[in-house]
């Protein structure tokens, strides 16, 4: 695989959901590229994308909240609509909560 059909190897700093997800659209040739090649090789496995998720979460506090059974139907169908889990999913709309009350 040539160097200049790759994907960079630090993503890009994004402003919003909505930058990401176009990020990505425009460079899907590129993802699938680079899964092709990686499964040709051998060397397929869990993304970078999922091994952050996991150091993050252990570097995480818990707190518990007590939700209406509608509030988790929502979050639980917008985390499936965005491939997250539920957990994932809450704390993402909680920090986007945070960060338009400040």
């Amino acid at each position: 695989m040539s160097e200049e059909k790759r994907l960079p190897k630090e993503l890009p700093k994004f402003a919003n959901e909505e930058e990401e997800a176009n990020w990505w659209y425009d460079n899907r040739d590129l993802v699938e590229a680079e899964f092709l090649h990686a499964e040709g090789e051998g060397t397929l496995r869990r993304g970078t994308a999922m091994r952050q998720t996991q150091e993050a979460a252990a570097r995480k506090h818990a707190l518990t909240v007590r939700l209406s059974d509608g509030d988790l139907a929502k979050i639980r169908s917008l985390a499936a609509e965005r491939g997250q889990n539920e957990e994932v999913c809450a704390a993402v709309l909680l920090h986007d909560a945070l960060d338009s009350a400040a």
